[in-house]
């Protein structure tokens, strides 16, 4: 796997949640069915962002960024940083196959163009089509996780 790892904030991320974060992020990739000899490039930066959970981001061709926020981190549970896990690396299997992109305001998403910044037709940034998908998968893998954790 085509996967790179940098830690730019070490308050929050102990040996053991990194390494939570490292086998999540593989097993995801699994299961997403995201191989990244093919795909390209992986890089996962555990860093302090005080405004956001997590986020995912197209760097280029065939370069994606999952970011993670030990700022959240710090009172998470290991269940919630699973999902986290899941739910970014969604978008970005979204990304690569749904052709989901943000690009000053305007959203892609399956061949069709969204305004973001003045859609009426969601009411939440939860109600848009990119992240119902993405939290669908979140419970769905977090909860799959709970269970094989649960049975090993």
């Amino acid at each position: 796997m085509r996967i790179k790892y940098k830690v730019k904030a070490t308050r929050g991320w102990s040996p053991s949640r990194r390494a939570v974060v490292r086998e999540m992020v593989e097993w995801c990739s699994i299961v997403y069915q995201m191989n990244w000899e093919i795909y390209g490039k992986l890089t996962i930066k555990l860093m302090d962002m005080p405004e956001v959970f997590g986020d995912a981001i197209k760097l280029g061709d065939h370069r994606y960024q999952v970011r993670l926020s030990a700022t959240h981190n710090s009172d998470w549970t290991t269940d919630s940083l699973i999902a986290t896990i899941a739910h970014e690396l969604r978008h970005v299997y979204q990304m690569i196959h749904f052709g989901f992109d943000n690009e000053g305001g305007t959203t892609y998403w399956k061949g069709d163009e969204y305004d973001t910044d003045t859609a009426e037709d969601w009411h939440t940034y939860e109600n848009t089509p990119w992240e119902k998908d993405a939290i669908h998968w979140e419970k769905k893998l977090a909860d799959i996780w709970t269970n094989m954790q649960k049975s090993s």
